[in-house]
């Protein structure tokens, strides 16, 4: 599911004395949309909650003979695995245990490099076209090629990812394949791309990526596309360009 504009919540659920519990029921909820996913922990313990819209969530976990704990303050970003695990403390169902705490920055589950433009990079930094690739050069390994002979075939951002050639470069757009015709950029012929009030935000894979993403050998952007919320929401721009500044 790596390769989907989505994320993971996957974690461990034990008792105070470290010992697994299986059976758990486990739900998350997105807290900008209200879509709940449902799973039950394995015989090891384990779970799982893969193809997770970004966004916030909280996750609560139940089971007869334990007090309920609800663990929020969760961001998903596009592409994460985040880990939480739960220890869950004996006492009634109805008895619950709130907890408020940040997804874990620090990535467990996977060697891949790479670096993600947020939310709050895409809206707030400045852009001279308002193309959003552009902002993939704020990733460590990743440079700018400007030599190119102008031509239809050369429109758009031309990057190499850690030296190598420039059509290594694979971008998905909701899991959609988005490069062109050159297999060089995402930009279509007249050098367009789409619209930065369409993007939330988007993640840039340099290194050590799965092997269901496949298609080229340097790099791989996986961006998502903002969605609807319970909340009514917003954007305005404007262009100012003054010669004599």
């Amino acid at each position: 599911m790596s390769q989907l504009p989505t994320a993971t919540i996957l974690g461990t659920i034990k008792d105070p004395t470290a010992a697994i519990i299986p059976g758990v029921a486990i739900t998350a909820k997105n807290l900008e949309t209200g879509l709940t996913r449902t799973t039950v922990s394995a015989e090891d313990g384990s779970y799982r909650l893969s193809a997770l819209p970004v966004g916030a969530y909280e996750v609560r976990v139940e089971l007869p003979g334990f007090r309920t704990e609800v663990r929020g303050g969760l961001i998903l970003t596009v592409s994460q695995e985040a880990v939480v695990n739960f220890a869950l403390q004996p006492g009634a169902l109805d008895q619950t245990v709130v907890v408020t705490e940040d997804a874990p920055l620090v990535n467990t589950t996977s060697g891949a490099l790479g670096g993600l433009v947020d939310e709050q990079k895409v809206a707030e930094l400045p852009l001279n076209g308002r193309n959003f690739i552009d902002l993939t050069l704020l990733t460590p390994g990743i440079t700018q090629h400007r030599n190119l002979a102008v031509a239809a075939s050369t429109v758009g951002l031309w990057f190499s990812s850690n030296g190598a050639p420039l059509r290594s470069n694979n971008y998905l757009l909701d899991g959609a394949l988005m490069t062109n015709l050159t297999q060089g950029t995402s930009a279509s012929q007249d050098g367009s791309t789409l619209g930065i009030e369409g993007i939330r935000e988007y993640r840039v894979i340099t290194n050590s990526f799965s092997a269901e993403y496949g298609m080229t050998m340097g790099s791989q952007v996986v961006m998502v596309t903002k969605g609807g919320t319970n909340t009514l929401h917003g954007s305005v721009f404007e262009y100012f360009r003054n010669s004599a500044l």
